[in-house]
C-alpha cells in the first residue's frame, strides 16, 4: 500500500527507496503490476536509471553500485 493509504493502480510508477540506518541508500523506479491486501507486484524494466542520495550520514559508505559507477 502506497504511503498515503491507498494502493497503487496497475501502471503506476513507484520508486522503491532501500534503507541503511534510517537513510534512503538507494533508490530505483518500478512500475506496479498488482497491489493486493497479499501482495505488491513491481515490474523493473531492463535499463531502468537508478538513483543515490547526494546527502546523508552513510557509516557503510556509498552503496557499491555508485562505487563502481552503475545508473541503470
Amino acid at each position: 500500500m502506497g504511503v498515503t493509504g491507498r494502493r497503487f493502480a496497475p501502471g503506476d510508477v513507484v520508486v522503491r527507496r532501500e534503507i541503511l540506518l534510517g537513510e534512503v541508500w538507494f533508490g530505483r523506479p518500478t512500475i506496479c503490476v498488482e497491489d493486493s491486501p497479499d501482495l505488491l507486484a513491481l515490474y523493473l524494466p531492463p535499463g531502468a536509471e537508478f538513483g543515490f542520495p547526494t546527502k546523508g550520514a552513510f557509516p557503510c559508505g556509498r552503496h557499491p553500485w555508485e562505487v563502481a559507477g552503475h545508473r541503470a
